[in-house]
């Protein structure tokens, strides 16, 4: 997740026009919460462990995804904007696109 001298890194990035520098921040954080999602497949979890251990790493998860959001405003703030509203969304069980057929 991030963390203060990231954050400071990225901000000093940003007030020295290293945009290059600022968006490769934000990359890094992508590729990290992208890692551990294949490390931990959160979809095998869901069928293997107590839920509490994938509770925590989806917590985890939607954190690191608001942290790449800040990283991300400057250069996609429509984006951003549209992850705030999803991240700001009650979490309810959908319904099957297509469901199966006994």
């Amino acid at each position: 997740s991030l963390n203060d001298t990231q954050l400071g890194r990225w901000q000093t990035a940003i007030e020295e026009y290293r945009f290059d520098q600022a968006l490769g921040i934000a990359w890094e954080h992508v590729d990290s919460a992208s890692k551990l999602i294949d490390e931990k497949a959160p979809w095998k979890m869901a069928k293997q462990v107590d839920s509490l251990q994938l509770k925590e790493l989806l917590n985890d998860l939607a954190n690191r995804v608001l942290n790449i959001n800040v990283l991300i405003k400057p250069f996609l703030p429509e984006t951003a904007d549209a992850i705030d509203a999803v991240m700001k969304t009650p979490v309810k069980k959908a319904e099957p696109l297509f469901p199966r057929r006994d």
